[in-house]
């Protein structure tokens, strides 16, 4: 423990990797959502469900009046609830009613909300939101209640030098996920599903088109998808090769290197008719979104302004990649996928599950480590050694081995991950006071280390996947 104390995130999270993925891929993907700070300001973000559990189930069953609204999502913390989704708008647009129900009441600007509801406009494309979102003190939206602004400021504490931001409204939704928002999507869109056949998922109708995907969807460890997206367009689209109405695209999508490749067919007239035209393409993550490029060609593109012609994607895809909100369509997709291929790891026996085992058993030596937490990334552990600190915490190490090395700005490649988590056990929080990446897994290879031990607190409650090893840091012996 001591080696690895001084050898030895900044801020713990589980699985740090994936937010370097998010930032290397521009946003719209692993931890993305939305509701109303700005006009289309992203605030809901990525969290892991907790399974129902006896005492959930009783509380739901006891004290929640479900009446006309129907269930979502149930789990340790809460209920989701809704009414019907509304039809989709001409911009795009799907209305949501939605209800949240906390076992547990949220603090905000000290104010206790037991029960929320929001009244959304949900942009199937992006996945942002707008709407109202109102708190009650009391379940089943009873007691006084208030609006939850976009943004309100508090003080950090008495005497706090330092004044906090939060937002009401995200943590009202706190709940609420990008895969709820997608199937209430596909509810607000189901005319349309009669129309083009049970092979197509209508994902967006708006003034530009229709946009539909096909494929596989069943999740995978490496987190590749196979689709193939439809594309009817309102108006022609005039691509150099054919002036299009129609297009179909198989697409090999990388999830986590926020990648794809592209074989399409491009059809003079709608519904696939007409004169035909291939169009293989790359895409590749930028900061605004998908770009494409002709494929094998890693040359990047001359740096424009915005406003500079040729500031948007200038490559073969540009018109697809257009439609399809510059890619955030398709890494949306990749968003579900996650959500599944999560729930599939968090569940003993299933085959995935088994997979991730498998490459555990043959890849890694676990002596030393416990309470293996199986995501997306990879697999979390918790060191079998606890020691107290002088200050009354408990520290422990945290193992992260990643299933596919994860590329960082620097262009190092990172497969392993130690951190060293201070654990204070009265207030249920935590934080990570030093890490060291490694380039391969089993810790070899050491990449950087860093040292933060003024790290932020943070509530165990905000981090799912390391709630269980709090609890076990906590009631572990520290070693003498």
């Amino acid at each position: 423990m001591k080696n690895a104390v001084a050898a030895a995130s900044l801020i713990v999270v589980a699985l740090a990797a994936a937010t370097t993925a998010q930032a290397q891929r521009g946003g719209g993907g692993d931890a993305a959502a939305a509701a109303g700070a700005s006009p289309r300001g992203h605030l809901i973000q990525e969290r892991t469900p907790k399974p129902a559990t006896a005492e959930s189930e009783a509380w739901l069953s006891k004290e929640i009046q479900v009446g006309d609204w129907r269930i979502l999502r149930k789990d340790a913390d809460g209920v989701i609830l809704a009414h019907q989704a509304g039809t989709v708008r001409s911009d795009g647009v799907v209305p949501m009613h939605l209800r949240i129900e906390y076992r547990t009441p949220l603090t905000i600007n000290h104010r206790e909300v037991r029960s929320v509801q929001a009244e959304l406009q949900v942009d199937c494309g992006t996945q942002q939101l707008l709407g109202q979102v109102s708190g009650f003190e009391g379940a089943n939206l009873s007691g006084r209640h208030f609006g939850l602004e976009p943004l309100e400021i508090a003080q950090g504490g008495p005497g706090a030098a330092k004044v906090v931001a939060i937002n009401p409204q995200a943590e009202g939704l706190k709940l609420l996920n990008n895969t709820i928002l997608r199937e209430q999507c596909a509810e607000g869109h189901r005319s349309l599903a009669g129309k083009f056949g049970p092979e197509w998922r209508p994902v967006l109708s708006d003034e530009s088109g229709v946009l539909l995907v096909g494929g596989s969807e069943t999740p995978r460890l490496d987190r590749k998808l196979e689709l193939t997206y439809r594309i009817e367009a309102a108006n022609a689209q005039n691509d150099p090769k054919l002036k299009w109405r129609s297009a179909v695209a198989k697409m090999q999508i990388d999830c986590q290197e926020g990648k794809l490749t592209s074989d399409s067919m491009l059809y003079a007239g709608p519904n696939e008719t007409g004169a035909t035209a291939p169009l293989n393409f790359e895409g590749y993550p930028t900061p605004a979104g998908l770009r494409s490029r002709i494929p094998g060609d890693t040359t990047p593109p001359p740096p424009r302004k915005p406003g500079e012609p040729g500031f948007g994607d200038t490559g073969p895809g540009k018109y697809i990649l257009t439609m399809l909100r510059n890619g955030s369509v398709v890494l949306g997709e990749c968003d579900l996928a996650k959500a599944r291929l999560a729930a599939a790891l968090a569940t003993p026996g299933d085959p995935l599950r088994r997979q991730a085992e498998t490459w555990v058993a043959q890849t890694l030596n676990t002596k030393g480590f416990r309470l293996p937490n199986y995501l997306p990334e990879g697999v979390l552990f918790l060191s079998d050694e606890v020691v107290a600190t002088p200050a009354g915490q408990r520290r422990a190490v945290v193992r992260t081995e990643l299933n596919r090395p994860l590329a960082t700005r620097d262009g190092k490649s990172i497969a392993s991950r130690i951190t060293v988590i201070e654990v204070d056990c009265s207030a249920k929080k935590l934080r990570g006071v030093s890490e060291s990446t490694f380039a391969k897994n089993g810790a070899k290879e050491l990449i950087r280390e860093a040292a933060n031990p003024q790290a932020t607190w943070t509530s165990a409650q905000d981090q799912p996947s390391l709630g269980d090893y709090v609890e076990a840091v906590c009631t572990t012996k520290p070693a003498s």
